[in-house]
């Protein structure tokens, strides 16, 4: 017994172990916090980009259908006989069931015109193109939808 009785140093411990300290020191807690940190903001920066990237698609793909919608008024006038008319470069028509897009429609015949046929009664192909733009974030963002439509000119 004695030999456990001379293994005890002053202060009740025995010598030759050291007594680890509990917890944490400040120094390991920061450090933890700023690793926690840092992954917070890559998961944040990802999902803020998903978020964005998601909107940007609902509004390419309602612009899409909208322009598919001009496309099909179109494509019911050609085929009436009645020949739209372009609008003016760089001006842009408000859609009635979607106030924040606006649209245009360019008209080009495709053949060009020949002589002594009366053009405005001729079957002809036409070049259309719709584009149909809105604002996000200040910039104007846009889809355009390019087609070819036959007009049978009826007399």
């Amino acid at each position: 017994m004695i030999s456990g009785v001379a293994g005890i140093a002053a202060g009740g411990r025995l010598s030759g172990t050291h007594r680890r300290p509990r917890g944490m020191t400040l120094v390991e807690v920061m450090m933890a916090f700023a690793i926690l940190v840092t992954g917070l903001i890559g998961i944040f920066a990802v999902l803020n980009a998903g978020f964005r990237s998601h909107k940007r698609a609902i509004n390419e793909t309602e612009a899409g259908i909208l322009a598919a919608s001009v496309i099909a008024e179109l494509r019911s006038e050609f085929s009436r006989g009645h020949l739209p008319r372009s609008d003016p470069k760089g001006t842009y028509n408000p859609y009635a069931s979607s106030p924040r897009y606006q649209y245009r429609q360019q008209i080009i015949p495709l053949e060009a015109a020949r002589r002594g046929i009366d053009q405005k009664a001729a079957d002809r192909e036409y070049f259309v193109r719709v584009e149909v733009r809105w604002i996000e974030g200040g910039d104007n963002k846009g889809v355009s939808l390019d087609t070819i439509i036959y007009c049978n000119r009826k007399d």
